[in-house]
């Protein structure tokens, strides 16, 4: 009989450690789970670099190593760069980068791709909205501006009563439509002119 009770207090003692187990390990999964980023999200990662006439997939390389994300780059992509970035988002620096050799890439969810720019059509690219908030330009002219900056498959909607545009495109083109936005959107410049009046009493 005592033995029959020691083996169920093993039992018991044996199911409550699984159970205590499974509930530690589960904020462990999830927190793995978190830390996970996207491409997009890695594209934020700061990063200090310089290279001299190095080869550019050298330096794509180097790159994806210091954001920690995976970068493709087309058999077209070729040449040497030359450049120095200073604690700027890797998004930034890449668009610069590439922009000066007439090369842009194109994020997707894991990963990176660089591509000539006369070939970005080429790529299918999923469409993405950002909304602008318009605080100096008139709303409907900066829309209307935007409609013929688009693409074919962009959209552009005005929000009157909020002053607010909606743009849908291609990331490569929602970064083009970031400038313009910004170049359109800018307070005027005043200028201050001091007058002073003097009265004159003729004797």
């Amino acid at each position: 009989m005592s033995e029959m009770i020691r083996r169920y207090r093993r039992a018991i003692i044996s199911a409550l450690l699984a159970v205590a187990l499974s509930v530690w390990a589960a904020p462990v999964v999830m927190g793995s789970v978190a830390v996970s980023k996207t491409a997009k999200e890695k594209l934020q990662t700061k990063i200090t670099y310089s290279c001299v006439d190095l080869p550019i997939e050298t330096v794509l390389m180097q790159l994806a190593e210091k954001a920690r994300i995976d970068i493709v780059k087309s058999p077209k992509v070729t040449g040497k760069i030359t450049a120095k970035v200073t604690d700027v988002p890797l998004e930034e620096a890449l668009a610069n980068i590439l922009a000066a050799y007439d090369y842009t890439y194109v994020a997707t969810d894991n990963m990176i791709r660089v591509v000539p720019v006369s070939e970005i059509a080429l790529v299918k690219e999923e469409l993405i909205s950002k909304v602008y908030r318009i605080t100096y330009a008139d709303a409907n002219e900066v829309a209307a501006s935007l409609r013929n900056f688009v693409s074919e498959k962009g959209k552009v909607a005005v929000n009157r009563g909020t002053n607010h545009i909606v743009v849908t495109d291609t990331e490569y083109k929602i970064r083009g439509v970031d400038k313009f936005v910004a170049e359109l959107d800018h307070q005027t410049q005043q200028v201050l002119v001091e007058v002073k009046i003097y009265e004159i009493t003729t004797r």
